[in-house]
């Protein structure tokens, strides 16, 4: 409605349509999750116009290892220009998120395991490597973090802060930083990788922090105005598995 309204929802949301309509809209999806599916799974979110706050946040189940709050999803919030609120704990798989012109705040958070030898992957990722997906938040001065990080070790698996996505955003002053931590010493490569990056005309600010490896097959795309790039890393990855290249154009 109009007023907006408050939707709480304890469980998952599979295969379902939800649309808000012109209010200032606030909805929260949490649950635990074991490794199946996602808490959002093929669903779609459509948000109207007003400033709306969405939250999902999908907590490890007991021996979980990868927890997907996003999977096969869309969120669609580019009707409203008042300014979204997005906060999602928990890996993002293979889904579009997409915002308007307003100025909007996105937070990706997470913490995955390793059981044995399972491969674990944190971050926004796309399963198909040739298969990009979409992170646009449109115009507006807009803040987005991404920070994923591993609690145990793994000779199988490395630590991706963004991987398999299209970053856009439009006229504005824009903050992306990205975070990946495999949170111990003796870790594979973290990486952001096998991304694009296109910020528009603005002072914009593009930071990467790494505990190992950096960044690897980015393409950055910075626009006009006085922008400013950061990249930091605990030491270089000792066996990356391809040459890293960045290409950045101002």
């Amino acid at each position: 409605g109009r007023d907006g309204n408050a939707i709480n929802i304890s469980g998952a949301v599979k295969s379902r349509t939800l649309a808000t309509g012109d209010g200032n809209d606030a909805i929260s999806i949490a649950a635990a999750m074991n490794n199946l599916g996602g808490l959002v799974d093929s669903t779609t979110i459509s948000l109207g116009k007003g400033a709306d706050a969405l939250n999902i946040t999908a907590e490890r189940a007991p021996g979980a290892v990868n927890v997907y709050a996003l999977s096969k999803s869309t969120i669609d919030a580019r009707e409203g220009a008042e300014g979204d609120s997005l906060n999602i704990e928990g890996q993002v798989r293979d889904s579009n998120i997409l915002t308007g012109e307003g100025s909007d705040n996105l937070s990706f958070s997470g913490v995955s395991s390793t059981s044995g030898t399972t491969p674990a992957y944190s971050g926004l990722q796309s399963a198909n490597r040739s298969t990009f997906y979409e992170l646009n938040v449109g115009g507006g001065d807009n803040n987005v973090s991404v920070s994923y990080e591993r609690d145990s070790a793994s000779t199988t698996s490395r630590s991706v802060g963004m991987s398999g996505y299209d970053f856009t955003s439009g006229s504005g002053n824009d903050s992306l930083s990205i975070t990946a931590d495999y949170g111990v010493s003796n870790a594979p490569a973290t990486y952001t990788r096998a991304a694009e990056f296109n910020m528009g005309a603005g002072d914009d600010a593009f930071t990467v922090n790494a505990q190992y490896g950096g960044i690897n097959r980015v393409n950055l795309n910075l626009g006009d105005g006085d922008d400013r790039i950061e990249i930091s890393m605990a030491q270089a990855a000792a066996t990356p598995t391809s040459t890293p290249y960045i290409a950045v154009e101002n």
